[in-house]
């Protein structure tokens, strides 16, 4: 690469200052044709098939645009002649506004600015200098290249008046005029190159001289001062911390520079190492020596006035902009004080609303993450004894410091938490002013709220500072460093908020409330960790003096350079994980047992108030895990009563309760000596603490009123874990029998572990992140607060140690109350805190509690076999008591009507569906065979089948109508044998059921499946992938060597015969290699796999159905059995060979429902064939009625269920409200009229009331949609399909106003749009077609339906008459 001498000088100084040098170099111009004679000669840097790109221009100064100087005060430029202006990229320029100038390429701002040319023109620096290639000038006989104009990249510099209006008002309320400054941007166009006028100079101040001798250029030089960086999108303003690394941002501004040669090519020629990437400190905070040492509830802490702290510039937007990552060695750390406002990161945060809400800019702008604003009124670390707080100066971990903040919600915060709290008792005034106070445009930064509510946050949650204008221009922290991101920020002076958080108007504060060591007053009076005026007073004169000492020091930094480097040495010194990684705030929850909470000392009188983090490099604050005893102990639980369940297949046995002996080991001193030896029952439900592990055996724990770290949970389950089948089988045989012997069990008869299973309750140290929402400010004197949490563990009986009491109330408490000796731990609980959503829920009361609990167990199923069980009792004890009154009727009646109940009794209850005897035993002869069987195989060729190869499928094909019961009868059949597998009559089996229709696409059953089976959750995991772990999962190493043996016997046969497949698809083997895959498969559990609207996940290449189907016939480390369920009959037949082979001939069909079955399975869900209630609901006829109206229609049972359960609704509210009187003998009925008026509203919707109001070009399109989808399950049709089939049933109609339609296919289209819009049919596109295609969901006999008694009636139902599938 050629290079001038100008341009070897560039090289060696690429600094901000000059824009271009003078030559008298005559060097002819080089170039396209074609170009304006601007330039004399140009130096290339680098060429490819496009783009032509030069280092240094010698420019022909445009002397013609100049502005005439005043003869009296001489030249200012080099007037030369024959002297040309030589132009390197990262020069800065003036340039001519073009005549678009204000449009999306231009600075918005009026450019009305001249001197020293003749015309308008805007400041900028060069980026790039090159010339497209211009192909239509070029021969095709000719490889010479034309290339056009010469084009410049540019990155515009702002003026003021280009600014937004909120920045362009701040700027001349603060700064006053000052014209003479710019700001660099990140806005580049490409220009013509003949537009550049003159040089430019930017210096870092105004009062800064400079350098140039602006005689020795041919062009004029115009001088600016420049320190300052304009986000256009964002619409915010940053102090530039490197001034003389701006040629470096401008090139990576630059768009044409993004490839990766050019811009190696321009990095070598500016001398510049490319970009890095963040880099992040060590992340240790400096601490000074504490200026306070306190013990107070038996807990000592060191308070501090401030501390100092690395900037988090993985969190920052413009990280990279603020300052380079080689320049952050030098950048001023953050020196952070007690009373300083500061960013801090929570995940319950709410964004700005109102004029905050810039369009464009991220609504948690200038950071990442979620934060909110709060004033730092304590920071302190907690110690065990008052010798181990450290006396000098020290560096710490951020988990370690514990920062008190004092929260000034946003407006839209603090209508959210006042709508929270009170709901509709907001009064309506507030709801108003926080809306006008989010809505004043005429601010000039966004607006917080003052507030009283106080909690604590680790110190890694800090984020930044946050500068609080207290009036226009004011600059209120002096100790902010100018380069951050200042946050400007103003607070109200109409609404504050409660110490609850809850809004309220305010009056208007004096001039004298904006001082801001009044703010550092009024956060230390609202802080929970001081107590008396006298220890507030030494708090807030220590917190005034540093703060002043800060000012200082930033001030003059050359007074403090000393101390500060030591600091800085030290914290460097050291080496911790990166801030990333410390800040996170919610880590991903497969990795919670990794997290553990350093547990706080509870007082010996009260409960601590506020809420401390407590581990060290914690990812997540959790509860540490359950205690492991330790060699060989006496137990301390045993069960003496008869469990309620037994799972002989799990090992298992089911209690209510057990019974411990207080573990006085463990207790303090004040309650070993009073503890007895008496056991004391724990009871499902029941709130206990138990003995936990801390994850670091240093650091110290939650142990009064114990000697071990400890933590509250919630007894969920309890049950046993035998060594022996036999010895479970015998417990259960024995449980079955009915006498006095199965009421007591001694513990030597049941040998095996007690184990519990648990709910943790998290301490408020214990809530991940830093959520104001965790815990309200409480009084001396009041319970500690704990939260219900969804996180489960199993844990030994023998860790239990007290137990706890739940109060819906916060009440005074002197001490912890003793329950026979042992301590009993008082908490309030009113909220739910959820480890998978990272947020607080709705909870409910402590009523609830324990079936809230239950939700979350691993042993749901056989709790609520328990809850069943208890209910039955209960109603049957009712019963006995006396007659239903009709409510009691009614409502039962209702409730078995629902779909929801039917299918709880059918998929938990394994209740038989009636009229489905014969499909039931098919489908539950075939788990059973395939459960307690082998894996599918085949014979070999020339044998028979015999019974044992019948027994031995691995799957089976359901199809039927809808609502005919085919999943019901599924999950009823594997609810029935998973009753059996507890009782230990089949092998352990674990069920899955995926539905098509619950899926997005597809091959999101691969995800789904492999979740379900693998029991963990995955965000980012693929379909491929999934498939993969599937694969091997059942497949294993032994799938390739398998194939290769299958691929091998077939070239010993025949090559050219296909190997043969039985009717499931099976290849055929030796028996040897049968023998021998038998018996490794068999050693594992079979998995039963439910594919529930299977029609849906059929794809174009059926990869996906024919692998489900394949897996159990390839199978060799696991077991799987596939059930398909689908609406379509012939659905294999549709398919391709390769799949009908591997779904085999195993299927099960199921026949619409007709008259008599539907009458028989209603009175049986009333309870009408058995006399289960005292007195029918409904009379024979209304039964009837609803029977013949849904077997007609669509043999559809569900709509059965729902017309009588509308009409049993429609009585039931007459007679409660008065409009229906009560029949003699107070026993009312739903009749017939009943029925038909609820099946009115059934079958007539909105939708369907508007198809019957077609007109007949409408009617026709809906008719012929309809027949079209009983041709093709898939239900879409393109616009051809239909137009073509409108002409089949319009010829065929023999009436005029159907023949004479003649439809183009514009008018389907249109017909098609208008009823898409109406949302009568459903319009989609498809990558495969550029037309739309055509569905609805409307059902066909909904669609005839909807025609009868109109004049369409006659077409409709000639080609939508309803025609049974069986």
């Amino acid at each position: 690469m050629a290079k001038t001498p100008a341009a070897s000088a560039r090289k060696k100084t690429p600094g901000r200052g000059s824009g271009g040098r003078g030559s008298h170099s005559k060097t002819p111009r080089s170039g396209g044709a074609k170009s304006p004679k601007c330039t004399a000669s140009e130096t290339l840097l680098h060429e490819d098939a496009s783009h032509q790109f030069n280092s240094t221009v010698e420019f022909i100064p445009r002397r013609d645009k100049f502005m005439k100087s005043d003869p009296l005060s001489g030249p200012t430029f080099n007037q030369d002649a024959n002297c040309n202006w030589t132009v390197t990229i990262g020069d800065l320029a003036c340039i001519e506004a073009a005549a678009d100038d204000g449009g999306a390429e231009h600075p918005n701002g009026a450019c009305d600015v001249t001197a020293p040319f003749s015309v308008r023109w805007r400041p900028c620096q060069i980026l790039s200098l090159f010339r497209e290639r211009d192909k239509s000038t070029e021969s095709k006989l000719s490889k010479k290249k034309h290339w056009g104009p010469l084009k410049a990249e540019v990155r515009w510099f702002y003026r003021r008046a280009d600014l937004d209006d909120r920045n362009r008002r701040y700027e001349s309320a603060k700064r006053g005029s000052g014209g003479e400054e710019v700001f660099e941007s990140g806005h580049v166009s490409v220009v013509d190159a003949s537009l550049l006028l003159g040089r430019l100079v930017l210096k870092r101040s105004p009062g800064e001289e400079g350098s140039d001798d602006f005689l020795q250029y041919p062009v004029p030089t115009v001088e600016k001062h420049c320190h300052r960086y304009y986000f256009r999108k964002d619409q915010d303003v940053f102090e530039t911390f490197d001034g003389e690394n701006m040629v470096r941002r401008g090139v990576e501004c630059s768009d044409l520079l993004k490839n990766e040669k050019v811009a190696a090519a321009v990095y070598r020629y500016l001398g510049l190492s490319p970009p890095k990437g963040n880099v992040e400190g060590d992340g240790r905070i400096a601490l000074p020596p504490p200026s306070k040492s306190v013990k107070l509830h038996g807990e000592v802490a060191a308070y501090y006035s401030s501390c100092t702290l690395e900037h988090s510039w993985s969190q920052l937007k413009h990280g990279s902009f603020i300052c380079p990552s080689d320049k952050r060695g030098a950048f001023p750390k953050w020196q952070l004080c007690v009373g300083d406002m500061v960013a801090v990161h929570m995940g319950d945060s709410t964004p700005a609303s109102g004029a905050d809400a810039i369009a464009g800019r991220d609504k948690w702008y200038p950071y990442r993450v979620k934060w909110s604003h709060g004033q730092v009124t304590a920071i302190f670390r907690s110690f065990d004894k008052m010798s181990d707080v450290p006396k000098e100066e020290s560096t710490v971990d951020p988990s370690e410091l514990i920062c008190e903040i004092r929260w000034f919600p946003r407006p839209s915060e603090a209508l959210a938490e006042g709508i929270r709290l009170l709901g509709k008792q907001l009064k309506q005034p507030v709801r108003d002013r926080l809306k006008q106070v989010a809505g004043d445009s005429e601010r000039t930064c966004d607006v917080i709220i003052e507030g009283k509510q106080a909690t604590t946050v680790v110190a890694n949650c800090l984020l930044g500072p946050v500068l609080v204008e207290d009036k226009p221009g004011s600059n209120e922290e002096l100790g902010i460093s100018i380069f951050l991101p200042h946050n400007r920020r103003v607070v109200s002076d109409q609404v504050r908020c409660n110490a609850k958080g809850v809004p309220h108007e305010a009056k208007r504060m004096e001039s004298v409330d904006f001082d801001p060591s009044l703010r550092v007053q009024r956060g230390i009076s609202a802080s929970k960790r001081f107590t008396g005026d006298a220890q507030r007073a030494s708090v807030l004169k220590a917190a005034l003096h540093c703060r002043r000492e800060r000012a200082e020091r930033l001030q003059h930094p050359e007074d403090a350079a000393g101390g500060s480097n030591d600091g800085d040495a030290a914290a460097e010194s050291l080496s911790a994980e990166s801030p990333q990684k410390k800040r996170q705030l919610f880590a991903d929850y497969y990795e919670e047992e990794i997290a553990e909470s350093k547990k706080r000392r509870l007082s010996e009188g009260t409960q601590r108030n506020d809420a401390v983090p407590a581990t060290k490099n914690q990812v997540d604050p959790l509860p540490t895990s359950p205690a492991k005893k330790k060699g060989k102990q006496q137990p301390t639980a045993t069960c003496r009563s008869a469990p309620f369940h037994v799972d002989v297949s799990a090992l298992k046995s089911f209690y209510e309760e057990v019974e411990i002996a207080p573990q006085t080991e463990s207790y303090d001193d004040r309650f070993a000596a009073g503890a007895g030896a008496k056991p004391w029952k724990v009871k499902l439900g029941d709130t206990v603490t138990v003995e936990v592990e801390p994850a670091n055996a240093k650091e110290s724990s939650v142990k009064f009123p114990f000697v071990v770290p400890w933590g509250p949970v919630e007894v969920v389950s309890i049950y046993r874990v035998h060594r022996t089948k036999e010895s479970c089988a015998r417990l259960r045989e024995q449980l079955s029998r009915k006498g006095d012997e199965g009421n007591k069990f001694s513990p030597d008869d049941n040998s095996g572990e007690i184990m519990i299973e648990v709910r943790w309750f998290y301490r408020p140290w214990e809530i991940p992140g830093a959520s104001k929402k965790k815990s309200e400010p409480m009084d001396d004197g009041e319970l500690e607060e704990v939260f219900e949490t969804d996180k489960i563990d199993n844990c030994s009986a023998d860790s239990i140690l007290s137990p706890v009491c739940l109060h819906d109330e916060k009440r005074s408490l002197d001490a912890p109350n003793a329950v026979m000796g042992m301590p009993c731990i008082h908490y309030h609980c009113g909220r739910l805190w959820s480890i998978h959503r990272r947020s607080f829920i709705p909870s409910g009361s402590l009523v609830n509690r324990i079936s809230r609990g239950r939700m979350y167990s691993e042993y749901k199923s056989v709790l609520d076999m328990r809850q069943s069980a208890l209910s039955i009792g209960d109603a049957a004890t009712s019963n006995q008591k006396g007659d239903q009154t009709w409510k009691d009727a009614f409502q039962t009646a209702i409730q078995q009507l629902s779909l929801a109940a039917a299918a709880e009794d059918a998929q938990e209850k394994g209740m038989v569906l009636a009229c489905r005897k014969k499909e039931r035993d098919q489908i539950k002869s075939f788990l059973t065979k395939a459960i307690t069987g082998l894996v599918q195989t085949s014979h070999s060729q020339g044998h028979d089948e015999d019974e044992t190869s019948k027994n031995l499928k691995s799957s089976m094909f359901i199809a039927g109508p809808p609502g005919t019961g085919k999943t019901a009868s599924v999950r009823s059949v594997v609810a029935e044998l998973q009753k059996e597998q507890h009782g230990g009559k089949l092998p352990e089996f674990k069920f899955i059921a995926l539905n098509g229709m619950e899926l997005r696409h597809p091959f999101d059953a691969y995800i789904k499946f492999w979740e379900a089976l693998s029991g963990t959750r995955k965000e980012s995991l693929k379909a491929g992938d999934a498939a993969y772990e599937l694969e091997h999962y059942f497949c294993g190493d032994q799938m390739e060597e398998s194939e290769d043996e299958s691929s091998e016997d077939e070239s010993s046969e025949d090559s050219s015969e296909e190997e043969e497949e039985d009717d499931s698809g099976n290849v055929t083997e030796d028996d040897g290699e049968e023998m021998e895959r038998t018996e490794v498969v068999s050693e594992r559990p079979v998995t039963v796999l439910m594919l529930d609207e299977i029609d849906k996940l059929v794809t174009k290449k059926e990869t996906l159905i024919y692998n489900l189907f394949d897996w159990p016939l390839r199978a060799t480390t696991a077991r799987l059995v596939v059930i398909g369920i689908a609406n379509t009959i012939n659905l294999p037949e549709k398919m391709s060979t390769r799949v009908q082979s591997r779904i085999g001939g195993n299927r099960c069909y199921f026949k619409s429902y007709d008259v008599t079955d539907t009458m028989t399975i209603l009175k049986s869900r009333l309870g009408m064939l058995d006399g289960t209630h005292s007195y029918s609901v409904f009379e024979e006829d209304a039964i009837k009625f609803a029977s013949r109206k849904a077997a007609n229609l669509s043999g559809d049972i569900r709509k059965a269920f729902r017309m009588c359960k509308v009409a049993a609704e429609m009585v039931y509210e007459d007679l409660i409200s008065g409009k229906r009187p009560m029949p003699r003998g107070n026993r009312p009925i739903v009749k017939i009229s009943d029925v038909q008026k609820g099946s009115r509203d059934v079958f007539t919707s909105i939708v369907i009331k508007a198809v019957s109001h077609s007109t007949s070009y409408e009617a026709l399109f809906m008719i012929s949609l309809g027949a079209l989808k009983r041709t093709r399950e898939d239900g879409s049709f393109t616009i051809k399909e239909i137009l073509t089939k409108i002409e089949s049933i319009a010829n065929a109609s023999g009436e005029p106003r159907y023949m004479n339609a003649r439809l183009s296919f514009a008018d389907v289209l249109g017909l098609a749009s208008r009823l898409g819009a109406a949302g009568i049919i459903q319009v989609t596109t498809h990558d495969s077609s550029p037309f739309p295609w055509i569905s609805t969901h409307l059902e066909t006999y909904e669609i005839n339906g909807a025609f009868r008694d109109t004049k369409h009636s006659k077409l409709s139902e000639k080609h939508l008459a309803n025609q049974r599938l069986f």
